[in-house]
């Protein structure tokens, strides 16, 4: 082998160094920030007042009865009928000629 210097280093003939390619290394570093992000909201609450107004239309009848009263009084004998013959009268009362009233009202 190669002599040795008194350091421990060996002697020899310095040849020209060989470079290799660069190794790269990565450290990486978390750095953690707080950022605040704010999301407002807001909710309206409306109340809706309706007013259903009902319209009743209440309706009543009533009876009222009329009560009439004719008095007929007939005539002295028998009237003349149609053609002139004896008899009652067309639309004649009982003993009574059409048209011809006597009595109480």
């Amino acid at each position: 082998m190669f002599p040795r210097s008194p350091h421990g280093q060996p002697r020899g003939y310095m040849m020209q160094p060989r470079v290799h390619p660069t190794r790269y290394d990565q450290r990486h570093f978390c750095c953690d920030y707080v950022v605040p992000e704010v999301h407002p909201s807001h909710t309206k609450n409306i109340y809706h007042h309706r007013y259903n107004h009902v319209h009743q239309f209440p309706h009543s009848e009533s009876r009222y009865d009329t009560v009439s009263h004719q008095h007929f009084v007939g005539g002295p004998g028998p009237m003349a009928g149609p053609g002139g013959a004896p008899g009652p009268g067309p639309m004649a009362g009982p003993g009574g000629a059409p048209g011809r009233r006597r009595g109480w009202f």
